[in-house]
C-alpha cells in the first residue's frame, strides 16, 4: 500500500516533470523566436549599410581640411565650394540622435548642393574646444561666402530649414 508520503512524493516528482518538460518548451520555444528576430535584425542592419548615408562623419583633421583651419583665430576662411551644415554631437546624446534624422533628411534633399559633416565631440575634443562647443547638439551653418552661424540645441525641422535658406541664397 502507499503511504500518504509517497503519494505526495509521486505528486511532487510528476509535477516537477511537467514543469521541466513546459520549461524546455518555452525556452526552445524563445530560442527559435529570438534567432528570428536576430535574423531579422541582421538584415535591417545589412540594409541599413546598402543604404547611402548623405551626412558624412568626419574628424577634426578632416575639418580643416575640408571644411576651415580653426587654429586659425585672426580669420574664417571657408575651403568648401557649396554650404556646410556642420552637426557636433555625442553618440550618447538624445536630442542628438533625434535632430540626426532631420539633417540626413535636409542633406539628401540637397545632395550637391550641400554637404551636412557630423563631429564627435567625445573624439574630437580639440575641435569642440576651439570653437566653443559647450552643449550639444551644436550646429554650424556656413555660407560659402559670409560669415557662419551657429544654433545650440535641438531645433524643429521648421527652424533647421529656416537657417538652411539663409545659408543656400
Amino acid at each position: 500500500m502507499i503511504t500518504k508520503t509517497q503519494q505526495k512524493l509521486f505528486s511532487l516528482s510528476l509535477l516537477l516533470a511537467f514543469s521541466l518538460v513546459f520549461g524546455i518548451t518555452s525556452c526552445t520555444a524563445k530560442s527559435k523566436n529570438s534567432t528570428k528576430d536576430t535574423t531579422s535584425e541582421a538584415k535591417a542592419s545589412t540594409k541599413k549599410v546598402e543604404e547611402k548615408t548623405y551626412a558624412r562623419h568626419i574628424t577634426q583633421e578632416q575639418f580643416i581640411d575640408l571644411v576651415a583651419d580653426y587654429n586659425k583665430t585672426d580669420s574664417w576662411e571657408f575651403k568648401g565650394k557649396v554650404p556646410v551644415i556642420v552637426d557636433f554631437f555625442a553618440t550618447w546624446c538624445g536630442p542628438c540622435k533625434q535632430i540626426a534624422p532631420i539633417l540626413e533628411k535636409l542633406a539628401k534633399e540637397n545632395d550637391g548642393k550641400l554637404i551636412v559633416y557630423k563631429v564627435d565631440v567625445d573624439d574630437n575634443k580639440d575641435i569642440a574646444k576651439a570653437l566653443g562647443i559647450r552643449s550639444i547638439p551644436s550646429i554650424l551653418f556656413i555660407p560659402v561666402e559670409g560669415k557662419p552661424s551657429m544654433s545650440v540645441g535641438s531645433l524643429p525641422e521648421a527652424d533647421l530649414r529656416k537657417e538652411l535658406a539663409k545659408i543656400m541664397k
